[in-house]
């Protein structure tokens, strides 16, 4: 019986065309034509059927309805279908198009993180914001008349730092005062609601009983001045050694608000496969609340990857949505995305005259299991990142 591992890197050699050897392309592929790129009419904008109505909603979806429906989206974008489910959308200046959904489907989202600003450490201790060149302030007004309730957390990435920075900010309660007022200081700046946090898979895992310390100590700054504080977690690896476990997460539970868990990249160019396997969802977070009656799950924000994996001969790499779609436009009309039942993902198998490809692109089918597992597990979710996604994603929210 092979592994799971074992059978994906299996496909990856039949269907790359790689030989088990020497890694190259049999003379088979390098004789094969491209197939000619696909004839669709395209729809785009809003629409008055539901995407089940449309024929989208199932496990196995054609290439050529991906092809021809990702841009039209249900009319009643105001409409949010999960309304006890925190959504948390992250943005990043480097996909613009994430500017433009979260303008379109404002009041889908309860979160919204910009990725704009980091904070250094200089020697003496003093710390520094940067990124505020990316602050949109009239971006933020547009969301906010949109949706009032709406909440801006920019991430906050804690840039160049070293370990003896975190040593030192560790072993100093006067540092992590100090820090505390910065990061409040940059909130009533710029009018944000709170942050994101982003550090704690920096130490490996290491020094965890101060960094939680550290931590709190933020999150009590940020919360006695109103402001929320969200801590992006690493999911589970390896059951010896987590960078963040269930001890970690009961001494934090009480301060912060919301943990954004980065259940996404599960698999690698070294490890080819699924990105965000369901079973594995499950046990990320069961690991950290393993009781279902426990309210603490309400702060966990399970991931959700809008970006897919496409592995090739030479690697491959992480791959958005405009750029699937160019890759679909390639494969035969009656071609469907293939549904793993073990992860209960979507993938494809695409051969080229000059490349091949092994695609796991999510669909709105796999994108439904999530949410429903995070209902059926009482969290809420976290979007990395709309900028990568199809618009026809949001009809799901």
């Amino acid at each position: 019986m092979l592994t799971r591992r074992q059978t994906y890197l299996l496909i990856l050699i039949i269907y790359l065309g790689l030989s088990p050897i020497n890694g190259t392309l049999t003379k088979s592929d390098k004789k094969k034509k491209a197939v000619k790129k696909l004839n669709i009419k395209t729809f785009e904008g809003p629409v008055e059927e539901s995407l089940e109505t449309r024929g989208l909603l199932a496990p196995s979806v054609r290439a050529k309805d991906i092809l021809a429906q990702n841009a039209a989206y249900h009319k009643d974008v105001d409409v949010k279908h999960h309304n006890t489910t925190t959504v948390l959308a992250y943005v990043t200046p480097w996909n613009s198009k994430g500017y433009e959904i979260a303008e379109k489907f404002t009041k889908k989202f309860d979160l919204i993180s910009p990725v704009w600003l980091q904070v250094k450490r200089s020697v003496e201790g003093s710390y520094t914001i940067t990124g505020e060149h990316d602050v949109d302030n009239g971006w933020v007004s547009k969301l906010r008349k949109n949706n009032p309730s709406i909440k801006i957390v920019p991430r906050l990435l804690f840039d160049e730092w070293r370990g003896e920075d975190f040593v030192s900010v560790l072993k100093s309660q006067a540092e992590q005062t100090r820090l505390g007022q910065v990061l409040v200081k940059i909130c009533q700046k710029h009018n944000f609601d709170g942050l994101v946090l982003e550090f704690w898979s920096q130490l490996g895992g290491q020094a965890k009983e101060p960094l939680s310390v550290m931590t709190r100590n933020l999150a009590r700054a940020m919360r006695k001045s109103s402001f929320i504080t969200i801590l992006v977690l690493p999911p589970i690896r390896h059951r010896e050694l987590e960078y963040f476990d269930k001890t970690d997460f009961d001494r934090l539970a009480n301060d912060i608000n919301y943990f954004s868990l980065m259940t996404y990249d599960f698999s690698s160019v070294q490890r080819p496969g699924p990105s965000s396997p369901l079973p594995w969802m499950k046990d990320c977070v069961e690991s950290l609340v393993p009781d279902s009656n426990d309210a603490n799950r309400e702060k966990i924000l399970l991931g959700l990857n809008f970006y897919g994996m496409d592995f090739t001969i030479n690697g491959g790499g992480p791959i958005l949505g405009r750029d699937f779609l160019q890759l679909l436009e390639n494969v035969k009309p009656a071609e469907k995305l293939k549904y793993d039942d073990n992860s209960e993902e979507n993938f494809i198998e695409l051969k080229k005259s000059d490349s091949s490809h092994i695609i796991f692109y999510p669909t709105p089918y796999s994108i439904l299991r999530r949410i429903r597992l995070a209902e059926e597990f009482g969290t809420g979710l976290s979007i990395w990142e709309i900028g990568q996604g199809l618009d026809f994603f949001y009809d799901l929210l």
